[in-house]
């Protein structure tokens, strides 16, 4: 038995104001893994956190003011 399908699809619009901050944390022995980067928004004190991986390298997405 054949079924029918039928599919409808809406469009929606926003502007959305997001950044992100991304890096690589290195000392003199090399890459630094595990460490706590927190990114304060000073006017609201919103936090935003990432721990870096093996190779040092964070990245903190969906930063809103």
């Amino acid at each position: 038995m054949l079924g029918t399908m039928i599919l409808t699809m809406t469009g929606a619009f926003a502007q959305v104001t997001t950044s992100s901050i991304s890096g690589k944390l290195v000392d003199n022995e090399g890459p630094v893994q595990g460490a706590v980067i927190i990114a304060v928004h000073t006017p609201s004190g919103s936090q935003f956190t990432a721990v870096s991986d093996k190779n040092g390298i964070y990245r903190i997405n969906g930063i809103t003011p």
